[in-house]
Parts: structure tokens; sequence; C-alpha cells
């Protein structure tokens, strides 16, 4: 059996299908391994569907193949025919993916069947049109991941400029050792309609803080609901 194994043959399965583009597998089978077994070839640029996964769960991955592969029994492989761009059949099964989750069968393992995948109707313009919509959302897809990774690389920033301004030096406090006051206000259901206003002291709530400025410092009352029910005065708030 051992013979069977690392010979250089990608042998995909779910823990595969974590990109658009398959190229390899973290398991490789040799060619006696896939004559003694029931993998067979499946050729570049075929689209290859997770069937079989915890996965299934929240998400359904889709792969195009960049090389000849060899699936396990929870992939399924669509080989497309002469009128069927492959990239174009990812892009139209990726947006269908919500219906096909749908299906899904919570048994011993996450499966949906797959004759039903096979029956849903395709539009099938013709195959210069399909590139060039495949094209235009490969682009879309290149942009959201940039994008992500550029908020991924904010997110950390507020973080790494604390830790590599003062995590050497080890002087250090408590918040409670410097912050003094802890101020809080009264709760939405404490607050009435006839103290709501126009013109007066903002109040902050938690649906201020979605984005990273303080849009419009939420509502505004009365400066004599504030002097009464906030633990602060007016000029604290």
């Amino acid at each position: 059996m051992a013979d069977y194994y690392n010979g250089g043959i990608p042998w995909v399965t779910p823990k595969d299908m974590k990109s658009r583009t398959i190229s390899g597998s973290l398991v490789t089978l040799s060619e006696e391994g896939v004559a003694a077994s029931p993998a067979r070839w499946i050729p570049e640029n075929s689209v290859l569907v997770v069937v079989r996964s915890g996965v299934l769960k929240h998400s359904l991955p889709i792969g195009l193949t960049a090389v000849p592969v060899t699936v396990n029994q929870d992939m399924k492989a669509l080989i497309p025919g002469p009128r069927l761009d492959a990239g174009y059949l990812r892009h139209f099964l990726e947006s269908r993916s919500a219906e096909v989750l749908s299906w899904v069968r919570a048994t011993t393992a996450d499966n949906f069947p797959i004759d039903k995948l096979m029956q849903i109707q395709v539009d099938l313009p013709p195959i210069e049109e399909q590139r060039r919509i495949a094209a235009i959302l490969d682009h879309a897809d290149q942009l959201r991941r940039r994008f992500i990774e550029r908020l991924n690389a904010l997110s950390s920033l507020e973080a790494s400029v604390f830790r590599d301004r003062f995590a050497a030096d080890g002087a250090g406090t408590t918040v409670a050792d410097v912050a003094g006051k802890v101020r809080t206000g009264p709760f939405g259901s404490q607050l009435l309609h006839g103290e709501f206003v126009d013109e007066g002291v903002a109040v902050l709530g938690r649906w201020c803080f979605s984005c990273v400025a303080v849009p419009g410092l939420g509502c505004r009352v009365r400066e004599d609901v504030v002097m009464t029910q906030c633990l602060c005065s007016a000029g604290e708030s």
C-alpha cells in the first residue's frame, strides 16, 4: 500500500478545495495507486465540486483544474464538452451555490445528490461569449481578493503599532489605573420618545460604531435628561 502514495499524481479531496484553481493536493498517488484504485484521471480545465463534507454546512467549494488530477469519493468532476467553457461553468455553479446547499442532507456526512446538480438548467451563450463572461468574473474575483487582503492588513495595523511601540520596554499599567472614571448612560428603553430632540446633547449607542467614523453622533436628547439619567455631566459627555 505504501507504493500507492507519494507518487506526485494529485489526489484531490475536500481539504484541497481552498482555491478556485486546483493545481496540486496534500496527498498524491503513484501510477500503481491510480491503477489499483477507483481513481481515474481527470483532465485540466475540469470543474471539481465537493459533494460530501462538513464544509457543505456553510459553503460549496468549486474549483477549476489547472493540471490533470484524480479525486476521492467526496468529490465529483464535471468535464465540459465543446459547447461549454469550464470557467463559465465554474462561475455559473458558484452563482447557484445557495440553491445547491439547500439540498444538503445531514446524515453520517453532509452531502447532496449529484443528480439534482446535473438537472440545473444552464444558460448557454456562444462559447466566445461564455469566455468573455468568465474573464469579467475572474477579474472581479481578483479585485475582491485584493480588497480583502488590504482590509485584513488595515485591521491588523492598529494592534501592530501598539505592539511594536510598547511591547519591548515592558513599561505598562492598567486601564483602571489611568482611566479615572467610567461613565455610562441610560439604556434606550429608559429614554422616552419626548426626550429626543433635534438640537441637544449627543447620545452615542452601539449603532454609531458600525464604521471607523461616528456618523451623525447618533441621537440627541434634552440636557436635563443627561443631567438626571447619565452618570456624567453635560460637559463630560
